[in-house]
């Protein structure tokens, strides 16, 4: 994310700033407190280091579940309920999504936004009005992934794109006047034959605490890699099979073991 704050930087010039996070996570909220997924947590708290505030449009729900587990509570942080927790649900009551994004931008120096969360491109004239920074990144490739989806049929799945495909116009459209960033240099090859022009970012929550070396590591006859992850093309898992059987052919004694779901 140190793309992204310089970027603002670039925009603003100015170190204290406070910022909005466009990102459909479904938190457990309780006033300034929020239970959303680590991951989540990591990239709020990351923000919240480095600029004066951050006000999080996103869904919320009171139910409880296994992806929320990590608990996070700062005077800094408002939340923003968006009450339509699907793209049905936010295209149906568009105006009102409009208005609550119109009256709680005001303030703010910049934007994110992760796409493709519903109607992202709505913010892209309410920015321009207030003289706010934009910034979109986009994560994923939603229509390979609903073509990936195997318990959808392929009529299913051919009414499915069609129906994005208003959506994914009107984002781009708004994507191409204001500052991209993609997830990968597969993506921004996908997304520059479509006429965006973004900067390749790789994101990571990871920080220097994450790593460690144990004191018999690589010491005994085989050396184990282990993948945790999505299995997704922007992951370049390729490149970690790739690496791997060049030591494999060099003679190393490797065993890679990959866990995740995805594509």
């Amino acid at each position: 994310f140190g793309n992204f704050i310089d970027l603002i930087g670039k925009i603003k010039e100015k170190k204290c700033m406070k910022i909005g996070i466009y990102a459909w996570w479904n938190v457990i909220q309780h006033g300034r407190t929020i239970t959303a997924q680590g991951a989540h947590v990591v990239y709020l708290r990351h923000f919240l280091n480095l600029t004066d505030g951050v006000r999080l449009f996103t869904t919320a729900t009171d139910t409880a579940n296994e992806v929320n587990k990590e608990n996070l509570s700062d005077s800094r942080l408002d939340v923003i309920n968006i009450p339509w927790n699907s793209w049905q649900g936010a295209w149906l009551h568009m105006k009102q999504l409009n208005n609550l994004l119109s009256t709680n931008t005001q303030g703010l120096d910049a934007i994110y936004v992760r796409l493709f969360d519903p109607c992202a491109w709505l913010l892209s004239p309410i920015c321009r009005s207030q003289a706010i920074g934009l910034i979109y990144h986009i994560i994923g490739d939603p229509i390979a992934g609903i073509f990936r989806r195997s318990d959808w049929s392929l009529p299913g799945k051919i009414i499915r794109r069609l129906m994005f495909w208003p959506e994914e116009q009107l984002v781009l459209k708004a994507a191409r006047r204001h500052c991209t960033l993609i997830n990968g240099s597969e993506l921004t090859e996908i997304y520059s034959r479509k006429g965006l022009n973004a900067e390749t970012v790789i994101s990571s929550t990871l920080d220097d605490s994450d790593f460690f070396l144990r004191e018999d590591t690589c010491t005994k006859e085989h050396a184990v890699i282990l993948y945790v992850g999505f299995l997704r093309p922007a992951k370049r898992l390729d490149v970690l099979i790739d690496a791997v059987s060049l030591l494999v052919r060099e003679g190393r004694k490797i065993i890679l073991r990959v866990v995740g779901p995805g594509q």
